[in-house]
Parts: C-alpha cells; structure tokens; sequence
C-alpha cells in the first residue's frame, strides 16, 4: 500500500500509454505480415511479431485482427540481412596459418510504414541496426583443443545463433519503429 501511494505521489502511474495519434482518429491497429525480401525464410514471424508485443506492450492503440475495422495499417518489408566473419589469423604449423571466424555482426535493414484507412502515409522509416553473435567453438584434433573452425555441427551451432540474434534484432528494431511512431506525434 506504501509502496503504491509512493509511486502515484512521484508522478508514476501504472495506466497504459497515451495513444499518439489519438488526433488522427486511430484507435485500432491492424498489423499486415511483414515482407521478407532476404533469403532467410521466416523473418517476417520474427519482426510481425516483434510489432504486435511492442504496441500490446504499451497498450496505446488495439490490435485488430479484421483489416475493414482498423484505423491504420502497419506493414513492413525486411530488405537485407548480413551475417560477417569476424576473424583472426591462427597458426596451424610452422609455415601455415588460417583466418578462422571467431565470430559474425549480424545486420538487418527493414521498414516500417503505417497508413490509415483512407491511404495516407502516417509513417514511414527505414530501421537498421546489427549484433554479433559468436561462431561456434568445436573440439578439433585428438588433443581436443577447442578451435573455432567448422566440422559437422558448426553449421548448425552457427546457424542457431545467427536466429537468436535476429530474433534480438527483430525485437530491437520494431522497439525502435514503434518509438519513432510515438515520438513524431
């Protein structure tokens, strides 16, 4: 009970957030699966879903599943996705050395656009941001030193970490939009 008239009195308030485009007559949101313009198959999950948590978070607008009752359209389209090598130079014997990828910066650029029901662009922007994410660490040689390096499962180790940080990013990236969209009205 302390606790509660102690965080009213200091201006905090446990409502949701005001809707920034109240003004614009937008109350309901429909949110349109995201476009994936990238060879990596199921991104568009990651970042429509990444858009829906974000508005459900702040609780300003309402999310509608039937596009005829919404007040504004949310559309994205993911355009590049960019997993580098980050090496370094390993020493295999006296005359041999190799770039081994010690880990990757992943990278995503996408954008956001919201319309409402009569067309007219609310927002639009285009988002990038990126992460590394280690490479795998594999048992290599009958001494076990572990080696960053590939061998049957780098692939899929790789692979795994690559998804979660563009999970990560997703979930950055659509904080972001959401933000932008909050920020100019």
């Amino acid at each position: 009970m302390y606790l509660l008239l102690i965080l009213t009195g200091c201006g905090y308030s446990l409502r949701k957030t005001e809707n920034p485009l109240h003004s614009l007559g937008i109350q309901k949101v429909f949110i349109s699966n995201f476009n994936n313009k990238t060879y990596r198959p199921g991104l568009e999950y990651f970042f429509t879903k990444a858009m829906m948590q974000e508005i459900e978070r702040y609780g300003a607008f309402t999310i509608t599943n039937d596009i005829e009752e919404a007040d504004a359209i949310i559309e994205g389209t993911i355009f590049g996705i960019k997993a580098t090598p980050v090496s370094k130079s390993i020493r295999i014997d006296a005359e041999t050395s190799a770039a081994i990828a010690t880990s990757y910066q992943g990278s995503i650029t996408c954008a956001v656009n919201m319309t409402d029901r009569y067309g007219r662009v609310v927002f639009s922007e285009a988002f990038s941001s990126s992460k590394a994410f280690p490479a795998p660490l594999v048992l290599s040689g009958a001494d076990s030193n572990v080696v960053p390096g590939a061998n049957d499962t780098a692939p899929l180790i790789s692979s795994s970490e690559e998804r979660l940080a563009m999970r990560f990013l997703a979930r950055e990236l659509m904080a972001n939009a959401y933000q932008r969209i909050s920020d100019i009205f």
